[in-house]
């Protein structure tokens, strides 16, 4: 078994760094703790670039100095995020699981550039979940597993992109309990179907 914790590095999150740094350390701790491969990836789009950033790899243990370099900047072009993720996965990814700590707000700047004499459209609201929620499903139909912790108000875009694999957790100290119990169910329903 192996998961990955993707982590929205965009700036709406620049006054909760610490707090997300904390949650991250937490999970991959107890992952680690239950003999759980796993890795932290925090993601962010500066400029015309989607930027991956491995905090913590399978192989590594979890240290608070590497997952702390944690830092949030730029946008989240989630959509993109998932396109260039594909490439960091196994061919097999049936006994793996993406958890995503985000926002479910996939927004930027610049806009979506659309093919052809259409207008290109902003990255944000419609335009930003379509191209999210469509790269989603291409991970899934390859065999994926993606859930999300939402750490905002935006439950009706998290329906959207990760259906009702999502929990929604408020402050750090509730991380440990209510994602422990989550990811522990999304791991049994693996499990189960391998």
């Amino acid at each position: 078994m192996k998961v990955d914790l993707l982590i929205d590095g965009s700036s709406s999150l620049l006054d909760k760094e610490s707090e997300v740094a904390i949650e991250d350390y937490i999970l991959s701790k107890s992952l680690e703790n239950n003999k759980i491969l796993n890795r932290i990836i925090s993601f962010q789009t500066v400029d015309d670039f989607t930027i991956l950033t491995i905090l913590k790899d399978y192989k590594d243990k979890a240290e608070i100095k590497k997952i702390f370099r944690f830092k949030a900047m730029g946008w989240n072009r989630d959509g993109l995020v998932f396109r260039v993720y594909r490439a960091l996965l196994d061919k097999d990814m049936k006994n793996s699981l993406s958890i995503v700590l985000t926002d479910a707000n996939p927004s930027d700047l610049k806009p979506l550039i659309t093919e052809g004499f259409k207008l290109n459209k902003p990255y944000q609201e419609e335009a930003g979940l379509e191209d999210t929620i469509e790269n989603i499903h291409k991970l899934r139909i390859k065999g994926l597993n993606i859930a999300a912790i939402l750490n905002s108000e935006k439950i009706e875009n998290a329906k959207k992109l990760y259906k009702n694999n999502f929990i929604k957790i408020d402050k750090a100290s509730a991380i440990a309990n209510t994602a422990g119990k989550f990811i522990k169910k999304q791991i049994s329903e693996i499990e189960k179907f391998s």
